[in-house]
C-alpha cells in the first residue's frame, strides 16, 4: 500500500469520513465535518493538505476554512492547509495526478465515480477497527464497505420524497398515484387541462425521476441484496438500470410536464 493517507468521501446518497491510519480529531459543523490526523511519528509540526471538489469562494469552502482555523489555533504539532477546485473543473483528475504522483494529500473528497479507481491503487485505509464504525446502522455499514475493507465512516444519509399536492388533485377530480403508471395518468389529465403537473427545478428534476425509475428495479426486487452485490461486483452492469430511469425523465420532457 502507497502512503496512509486520509480521505473525505462523498457519495451518491452518502457522505462519509476515511480516515487514515492514526490518531483522529473531528469537528462537526453546520453537516460538515472534517477529520484530521494527528501523526505519532513526529514531534515536529505536521502540514497537512485537505484537497476538496469545492470552489474556493463557495460557502462550503468558507465553512471548511473556519473549521479548520479552529483546530489549527488549538493543536499543536500539526498544520491544516485548504485547497479546493470545483468538480466542473477537473477535481477528479487533478486529485488522482495528485495521489500517482506520491505526493498526494492527506485529507481529500473522492466522488463516488472514483472511489473503485482510487481503491484498486491502495489509497484507502480499512477503518473497521474504529469505534464509530460499530455505531452505524446496517445500511450505512454496506455504504462503506469497498472490496475486503470498511473505507469511511458515513456522517450522512440523504433519502429523496417525491411530495403530491392533494389540492391540486382534487382540482382535477384525481386520486393519488399509487404507481408509475398512474402517476402519468394524473401528470396528463393535469397538462391536458392546462394546468403544470410537475413542479420541481435544479437537478431534482432530473435525478429525482430517473434514479426513482432506475432504482426501483433494484431495490424493488426480491433479489435486491443478490443485484446490489452483483452491480458493485462489476457482474452487472447499473447503467442497464439507469437507461430506464433517463427514459422516464426524456417522456416528463417530451410531454411538457415541467413548469417553467
Amino acid at each position: 500500500m502507497k502512503r496512509m493517507l486520509t480521505v473525505v468521501c462523498v457519495v451518491a446518497m452518502l457522505c462519509g469520513l476515511i480516515l487514515g491510519g492514526c490518531e483522529e480529531n473531528s469537528d462537526l459543523e453546520n453537516g460538515e465535518q472534517v477529520v484530521v490526523v494527528e501523526s505519532k511519528e513526529s514531534q515536529k509540526e505536521q502540514v497537512l493538505t485537505f484537497f476538496a471538489p469545492i470552489d474556493g469562494k463557495s460557502s462550503g469552502a468558507v465553512a471548511y476554512r473556519k473549521l479548520i482555523d479552529e483546530y489549527n489555533s488549538s493543536h499543536k504539532g500539526v498544520h491544516v492547509i485548504f485547497e479546493g477546485i470545483a468538480t466542473a473543473d477537473g477535481f477528479n483528475q487533478y486529485l488522482e495526478e495528485r495521489l500517482d504522483s506520491g505526493k498526494g494529500d492527506d485529507i481529500f473528497i473522492v466522488n463516488e465515480d472514483r472511489v473503485k479507481s482510487l481503491y484498486s491503487k491502495g489509497y484507502f485505509c480499512d477503518l473497521s477497527g474504529l469505534a464509530g464504525v460499530q455505531m452505524l446502522n446496517k445500511a450505512a455499514k454496506a455504504q462503506a464497505v469497498i472490496g475486503d475493507i470498511t473505507y469511511c465512516i458515513p456522517v450522512n444519509m440523504s433519502a429523496y420524497a417525491l411530495f403530491v399536492n392533494l389540492d391540486v388533485l382534487k382540482k382535477y377530480a384525481l386520486q393519488p398515484p399509487r404507481d408509475l403508471e398512474e402517476f402519468v395518468f394524473c401528470c396528463r389529465t393535469i397538462k391536458q387541462q392546462g394546468g403544470t403537473p410537475i413542479s420541481i427545478s435544479r437537478w431534482h428534476a432530473t435525478a429525482i425521476p430517473a434514479i426513482a425509475n432506475g432504482f426501483d428495479k433494484i431495490y424493488g426486487s426480491d433479489s435486491s441484496s443478490s443485484l446490489v452485490s452483483e452491480i458493485n461486483s462489476g457482474e452487472q452492469h447499473i447503467s442497464i438500470y439507469m437507461l430506464e430511469g433517463f427514459e422516464v425523465f426524456e417522456q416528463f420532457v417530451r410531454e411538457g410536464w415541467y413548469g417553467n
